[in-house]
């Protein structure tokens, strides 16, 4: 076995199965290693708590499993700082014991209990499946958010997290309502992407630290004219197959830094004489 160095220096363990866990631990103590990725290999019988449970000094772990296991060996990882599974869901995902997470990146279970991580700071959930935020209990210390193929409708329960600085939604296809958003104190950055059902963006008026909002393959957005009302806003993107569907782009104009899909502008208004580079209002119709 041999560990390799990551960018912020630390060391890094590709752990295999097959490897004698007693053995494995030896090396992860005698080396420093701070940081354990579990692949599961096609065909394989040994649990996977049996091939983990002997290394829960470490730190950073990410699992890669296709099949459902039995998760509660996580109850021993009290000092994971950072965590990523790239598995189904399962009933006995239970984080509470690991307060010392700030950084996740899980599959969406009920039981999961993010609301006992005082120090989380950074959560990816995929496949979230209830249709609002309101059974979603996040820990206050919660400031980036993405919900990846989530069955969202709607982002009522968010206003429980007024600490949030980044919210991203990407693939969540169902979402229809955003304006629960307003009343978000600290929300920096909106990111949406693959949410062409939203159609309550001009409801969008109470987000006084919004400083960016990307909106990619949204589908036809009514009018962007709610932008003015976020009086913050220096950076918007409207990209893919985003398309404001009054052609109004002007209030794009009165934002620092704004783009919008060209492709899409030729689309509508037919061909535009190259634009002067240095000026981004050359980019826009004057209509």
């Amino acid at each position: 076995m041999q560990y390799s160095i990551n960018a912020n220096g630390e060391k890094k363990l590709q752990l295999q199965a097959a490897w004698d866990p007693v053995e494995v631990k030896a090396y992860i103590d005698q080396h420093g290693i701070t940081e354990v990725n579990y692949f599961e290999a096609i065909g394989e019988t040994r649990k996977m708590g049996a091939v983990l449970e002997l290394h829960t000094s470490i730190k950073d772990l990410l699992v890669n499993s296709s099949r459902i296991h039995d998760w509660s060996f996580l109850q021993s990882f009290v000092h994971l700082e950072r965590l990523s599974f790239l598995a189904p869901s399962h009933a006995s995902m239970d984080l509470s014991a690991c307060t010392q997470l700030h950084y996740a990146s899980v599959p969406w279970h009920e039981r999961i209990g993010f609301h006992s991580l005082p120090n989380l700071r950074h959560l990816t959930i995929t496949h979230y499946t209830p249709v609002n935020l309101k059974p979603f209990a996040g820990p206050p210390s919660l400031r980036f958010l993405l919900f990846l193929r989530a069955h969202l409708q709607s982002l009522d329960g968010i206003a429980d997290l007024a600490g949030l600085q980044t919210l991203a939604l990407s693939q969540c296809r169902h979402l229809r309502r955003i304006a629960a958003l307003n009343g978000l104190p600290e929300l920096q950055g909106l990111m949406i992407k693959g949410s062409a059902k939203v159609k309550d963006y001009a409801r969008l008026t109470d987000l006084p630290a919004l400083e960016e909002l990307r909106l990619d393959c949204c589908g036809d957005i009514p009018s962007i004219t709610f932008l003015r009302k976020l009086k913050s806003l220096k950076e918007v993107r409207l990209g893919g197959n985003t398309r404001v569907a009054d052609k109004n782009t002007r209030p794009l104009e009165e934002i620092p830094k704004a783009s919008y899909d060209r492709a899409m502008l030729k689309h509508i208004w037919g061909p535009r004489s190259r634009p002067n580079p240095t000026d981004y209002r050359s980019y826009f119709p004057s209509g």
